[in-house]
């Protein structure tokens, strides 16, 4: 049942990609155009879950490479695993954070505050959530901190302590978000009380499930992908309506809830030959971090040319919105393939040598 690469998995990271794409660049523009306040108000509401999916599937991804392929507790195995992750994640960061620098300072013909701050060490690492100028990345340090608590476990704990480890993490920070949220502890440091860890949790928990019951019902994948998606639209509604501020718990159920039921239901039909996944879908899949890093230096290129350019103005909403999204998508393929290939190449051949 074990499979080298599950498309499903990429075809869920392209549909998470278009979701936050899609949603930053819509809900950019200011239009009177009827239809497209409409794009612009579907967009806003179901644009973030991509977030939410791409969590859920970093879980998913880990678990399943760690319950695969280390048995036993391994300072080298570890070592190993944490670069790999560190030449995916930093260099398209840096190289797009330097692309917005140096478009602030084209566009507005100073070195601005938030140049400075991008500037800064904690930015530049990613130990704060707070990124100015490439403000896509403010989920980064959480998919850091998560390999981190990776890399913890893969250096000292073997397999079979796996679940009782992640479920102790996973407690100490409800713990922490519940006392916050009483008012019990001042702590309030934003990735350590987030609740959006639950959702590497529940990624965890379904690569826990294929590895402990690989031959299970295929009817549970399709009852699991129906009520997921019963869950998820019902949460749409209720935002939409907004009766109430969404409170953290609210969260967990129409958001973290979902995002595991969906993974569990899409991975498991692929896995039991039920899903063939379109190959334009995977493609996408594979440059969907360059997507997802690209969108606000193509959007902020893209509003200097609307302010200073009539025909661009003239031009309906939902053309630019278009032209924009191939543009991001298009510099998302050369991305990849001059960026991120040839990082995860190095990356492997360090792996090696610890190795």
């Amino acid at each position: 049942m074990k499979k080298n690469k599950i498309e499903s998995i990429q075809a869920l990271r392209a549909i998470a990609a278009l979701l936050v794409c899609s949603m930053h660049t819509a809900t950019q523009k200011s239009t009177t155009e009827v239809f497209f306040i409409y794009v612009q108000k579907i967009l806003s509401i179901i644009g973030s879950y991509g977030v939410d999916l791409f969590f859920a599937i970093s879980g998913f991804i880990m678990s399943w490479i760690v319950l695969h392929e280390n048995l036993s507790p391994s300072i080298r195995e570890g070592l190993a695993f944490f670069v790999k992750r560190i030449f995916r994640i930093y260099p398209l960061f840096w190289f797009t954070l330097a692309v917005m620098i140096v478009l602030s300072v084209l566009f507005n013909g100073q070195i601005t505050l938030e140049v400075k701050q991008a500037l800064h060490g904690s930015v530049l690492f990613l130990l704060t959530p707070h990124i100015p100028l490439q403000y896509a990345a403010w989920s980064l340090p959480f998919e850091l901190y998560f390999y981190v608590v990776m890399l913890v476990f893969i250096c000292f704990f073997s397999q079979k302590n796996f679940m009782i480890f992640f479920c102790s993490w996973i407690s100490f920070h409800l713990m922490l978000v519940v006392m916050s949220s009483y008012g019990i502890i001042a702590f309030q440091n934003f990735i350590f009380v987030n609740v959006v860890l639950l959702e590497f949790f529940i990624g965890i928990v379904v690569g826990y499930l294929f590895y402990k019951y690989p031959c299970a019902s295929i009817t549970k994948k399709y009852i699991s992908i129906l009520c997921g998606c019963v869950i998820l639209i019902s949460g749409f509604i209720y935002a939409s309506l907004s009766f109430t501020p969404t409170t953290k718990w609210m969260f967990c159920l129409t958001r973290v809830l979902p995002a595991g039921l969906i993974l569990y239901g899409v991975i498991g039909l692929e896995l039991h030959d039920k899903l063939k996944v379109p190959r334009w879908l995977v493609k996408l899949g594979d440059i969907s971090y360059s997507i997802y890093l690209w969108n606000f230096p193509v959007l902020a290129f893209a509003s200097y040319i609307f302010n200073h350019s009539v025909f661009y103005q003239e031009t309906a909403a939902i053309n630019r919105f278009m032209i924009e999204m191939i543009a991001i998508i298009l510099l998302s393929f050369i991305s990849y393939r001059w960026i991120e290939q040839p990082c995860v190449r190095f990356s492997h051949r360090i792996v090696n040598k610890i190795k």
